[in-house]
């Protein structure tokens, strides 16, 4: 079986709440249409930038089945599915396949802190529902590094079609795709890396920055004469998405940028006005607004 190659710009997108914290499904459909019309890749729902864990369960499942729908087909769409118990990641892994998505995105388990044994069997029984699978490294989050043997040995695996690389180690990154070779996809977890992974042959980003700017964002996947103009444009803007966090900081620069309200779910905060003057200057530097 082929295995689902993933090249290209896919979008972390946020979860809108309106001012009574609700899901703003409205906005919802209008950034979905911002990210199609600007020729990204993929849309991936229900991660970190989703703000997931304050999603209830039928918010959860009615926010994948309505970005599926609205999507219908037109590009990818990759639903996260983690969990730190491997029960609940199987739980999660059915609900998406029933959904129609496409692939999942699925954590090492965090705050746990599993071996690389324990790792590789929670993801060998996720493997089983029969769905592709992309892992996501975080470390930074989840506790624990997926080590580059670790990745190769999960590669292997049928439903393993690529990894969302965020952990900051261009060495390990490196060593990963001369491991895999072309075996699986490597994208890049961080914006500011985009530079440096599409140079040692990764494929492409799961990116936050492109809830935003997703035609730049693409369009370095696809004009090789640009990539370095379009680093260098972008990598101030990269890193500052992470003054507060994420997606506390990327949702205030949407709302800066009249993308759609700037409402988090506790325990997330809204920006601070120190924020908020830090990206309008950036902003007003990189002539996105006057």
């Amino acid at each position: 079986m082929t295995k689902l190659k993933l090249k290209g710009v896919f979008t972390a997108i946020v979860t809108p709440f309106n001012k009574d914290y609700e899901i703003d499904y409205i906005a919802l459909e209008k950034l979905i249409e911002f990210q199609i019309e600007n020729k990204v890749s993929g849309i991936v729902v229900c991660g970190t930038t989703g703000e997931t864990p304050t999603l209830s369960n039928d918010e959860y499942k009615s926010v994948i089945e309505f970005v599926v729908k609205k999507v219908n087909k037109r590009v990818l769409v990759i639903a996260g599915a983690s969990s730190n118990s491997t029960l609940k990641a199987l739980e999660n892994a059915k609900l998406c396949k029933s959904l129609g998505v496409d692939a999942i995105l699925v954590s090492a388990p965090y705050y746990n802190k599993p071996t690389q044994k324990g790792i590789i069997m929670h993801f060998e029984k996720i493997n089983e529902i029969g769905i592709p699978i992309v892992i996501y490294n975080v470390p930074s989050r989840t506790g624990v590094n997926i080590l580059a043997d670790t990745t190769y040995t999960l590669s292997k695996l049928e439903n393993i079609v690529a990894i969302k690389e965020a952990s900051g180690i261009i060495e390990q990154m490196i060593d990963i795709k001369l491991k895999c070779k072309d075996s699986i996809s490597i994208l890049s977890g961080e914006d500011h890396l985009i530079m440096p992974m599409s140079v040692i042959g990764c494929d492409g980003v799961i990116s936050v920055v492109s809830n935003i700017l997703p035609k730049i964002l693409s369009d370095f996947y696809i004009y090789d004469e640009k990539k370095y103009e379009i680093h260098e444009f972008l990598y101030e803007i990269s890193r500052s998405m992470f003054i507060e966090g994420n997606p506390v900081t990327v949702k205030e620069a949407m709302s800066i940028l009249d993308l759609c309200e700037n409402y988090v779910r506790l325990p997330l905060a809204n920006a601070s006005e120190n924020t908020t003057n830090t990206l309008k200057e950036l902003f007003r530097k990189k002539g996105l607004i006057q």
